[in-house]
């Protein structure tokens, strides 16, 4: 992995425009920067725990600076350090958000999206490629 671990932000900007998409870059002490094949450079902070490489994405260059990654992995660095996996804190953090509970209200939110979608007067999807009920030969009444 090449590393620019002493870089400045100017220095990070003309890597970036020079650079074909790549694997992450180690910017040290598990910083980490990628630039995708659509050209979006977003940071992660990679570790080790439980025997194990870990990944937590952070967010994108340049929405979230050199200087504030830095301060952002170090703060992850120590909550390693203290036995955290901070990537499946935030899986769980992001479980914790979603409203839904049961297989009902994941109903009750769906129709509520789809109705609020169909008053925006946004088009739903085209359903023409689905097969209708009739056009596979269901018989509902037979099975009675």
């Amino acid at each position: 992995m090449h590393i620019l671990e002493n870089c400045t932000d100017l220095q990070l900007k003309s890597w970036i425009k020079s650079s074909p998409p790549t694997y992450p870059r180690s910017v040290g002490g598990g910083l980490c920067i990628s630039i995708s094949e659509t050209r979006i450079t977003a940071w992660t902070f990679r570790y080790r725990h439980g025997g194990k490489q870990k990944e937590f994405t952070i967010g994108r260059y340049p929405d979230i600076s050199l200087s504030e990654a830095r301060k952002f992995a170090l703060s992850l660095r120590n909550q390693v350090n203290e036995g955290t996996d901070v990537a499946l804190e935030k899986k769980l953090a992001k479980k914790k958000q979603s409203s839904v509970e049961t297989l009902n209200d994941a109903v009750e939110e769906h129709l509520s999206n789809l109705t609020n979608l169909a008053s925006s007067g946004e088009s739903v999807g085209d359903f023409s490629r689905f097969p209708t009920w009739n056009s596979v030969g269901f018989d509902f009444y037979a099975w009675s």
